[in-house]
């Protein structure tokens, strides 16, 4: 519901996975409908077959998610990689390349053109998004995130923040100057309950 375009282009057959591993990747193949916007209405007009792809990825886009900060998009007409890297607790650095084919032609360059118009979309959502979020938690009436049970991937990554900065479960940020300590003792004690314990916990 926070991407228009993205759920017009695909948001019907959206789903996330995470390996035993770790690895994080969603996948979705496009809506039948054909698109109602006019980015996507267009790039699924002009998006040439792609018959060296296996037919299931010839229609879909997918991301994988390398912790704690890395992605890389899959698309019929290429690969995108993106980083965010925090420069504050108000301000990240966002780098990112698109690669496309040694053999690309118009149609396919257009599609690709398309496919950045919708993530640039995408990127001002989330921005605004961010700028949202940071205003909710200055609030009186703050009280806490909740989230859907179709957000269990964001859900899983927090939990995997918080296994590596567990100073992420105070309820009150720690002075500057102490966090890297309260961090390390936070994670020698969980280190040293018992497994049982612990697997509870993550629980």
């Amino acid at each position: 519901m926070a991407h228009p375009a993205l759920q017009d282009l695909y948001g019907s057959s959206y789903a996330d996975f995470v390996s035993p591993e770790g690895l994080a990747w969603s996948t979705a193949q496009f809506n039948a409908h054909g698109g109602r916007r006019w980015s996507v209405r267009h790039y699924l007009k002009i998006l040439p077959d792609q018959p060296k792809l296996p037919e299931d990825k010839r229609r879909s886009w997918a991301y994988f998610g390398i912790f704690p900060n890395a992605v890389f998009t899959m698309t019929p007409e290429g690969v995108q990689f993106y980083q965010e890297l925090p420069l504050g607790t108000d301000r990240t650095l966002i780098r990112s390349m698109s690669y496309r084919r040694p053999d690309e032609d118009r149609r396919t360059r257009l599609a690709r053109y398309l496919a950045s118009r919708i993530d640039r979309e995408t990127q001002s959502e989330d921005i605004q998004l961010s700028i949202w979020s940071n205003e909710a938690m200055r609030s009186s009436a703050f009280d806490g995130f909740h989230l859907s049970d179709l957000e269990w991937g964001v859900r899983r990554y927090h939990d995997r923040l918080r296994g590596v900065l567990p100073v992420l479960t105070c309820p009150d940020a720690p002075p500057e100057d102490r966090m890297r300590a309260m961090n390390d003792r936070l994670r020698t004690e969980r280190d040293r309950r018992p497994a049982g314990h612990l697997q509870g916990a993550l629980q």
